[in-house]
């Protein structure tokens, strides 16, 4: 028959957003039906996730605490997600059936820097000057044996392989590094100080270490002192076979002691105790 629902609709069929008790009649032949009725309950929508984002050096984490069966535009299903490349995410929790409108954030990476060390030539002696070290950016900081500011020294190195590496970090926060290695020779030329060219004792010392030099080395002679992290803690020129260095202010360590003359570098070690 012709239809009419009580909230005025005609069609076979009506949707409903509010709950309640719904009634139709039919007409027909000009005759009139009791009305039918029955009672809607629309399910409950569960509300948009709120989405929070913390941009991380590299990364973006984006949480949800919404309640409901989670997923993420990216197919995550957790109540957080890591991402990598920036761009919008959305979220829907889903509850009772029902699907939320979608929560969205966007991620933000910060972007880590690019870090490289200049490389340096390798095997080199032990008596070759310093090498200035190039990292780019520039900025950051070295470190390694043998390196003192931005300057790798291979008498005080002394013989080996060293690790050196250059970290940058950008006015973002975000760091990284860079490394190489280098071999130290001693190469020809180099008198080891095992030698009887030099003598130092007592060794270890606590206070007063004393130098004795073969007469060969006394012209133009200098003598230098390095703690273990390349530092010139102490130098000192001679012109005598032997000579006296207080390290009573030195802190408990190894040291470089480095005697270079006209015409050699003599590399020893010299224990603080």
């Amino acid at each position: 028959g012709t239809l009419l629902w009580s909230n005025a609709g005609t069609t076979g069929s009506i949707t409903v957003t509010t709950g309640g008790a719904y009634t139709v009649t039919q007409t027909s032949g000009g005759c009139t039906s009791v009305a039918g009725s029955a009672t809607a309950a629309p399910l409950a929508i569960p509300s948009t996730p709120a989405v929070t984002v913390v941009n991380n050096c590299g990364n973006s984490v984006l949480s949800t605490t919404a309640p409901g069966t989670l997923l993420w535009s990216n197919a995550g299903t957790t109540g957080s997600i890591t991402v990598t490349t920036g761009g919008a995410y959305t979220v829907t929790q889903t509850s009772g059936g029902c699907t939320s409108v979608a929560g969205s954030a966007t991620a933000a990476p910060l972007v880590i820097p690019s870090v490289s060390l200049g490389t340096i030539t390798s095997p080199m002696c032990i008596n070759n000057p310093s090498v200035t070290l190039v990292g780019n950016p520039s900025g950051g900081i070295y470190s390694g044996t043998g390196v003192t500011g931005g300057n790798f020294n291979p008498s005080v190195a002394g013989s080996g392989t060293f690790t050196l590496t250059y970290n940058y970090t950008a006015v973002n926060t975000c760091s990284a590094s860079a490394t190489q290695s280098v071999t130290v020779d001693l190469c020809t030329g180099v008198t080891e100080s095992t030698s009887n060219l030099v003598s130092v004792y007592p060794n270890p010392a606590n206070d007063l270490i004393n130098i004795v030099l073969d007469a060969s080395l006394i012209n133009n002679t200098r003598i230098e002192i390095y703690d273990g992290i390349g530092k010139l803690v102490a130098s000192e020129k001679v012109n005598n076979e032997s000579t006296t260095i207080n390290i009573n202010s030195f802190e408990n360590g190894i040291y470089t002691l480095r005697v270079i003359s006209s015409n050699k570098q003599i590399v020893s070690r010299v224990v603080k105790n």
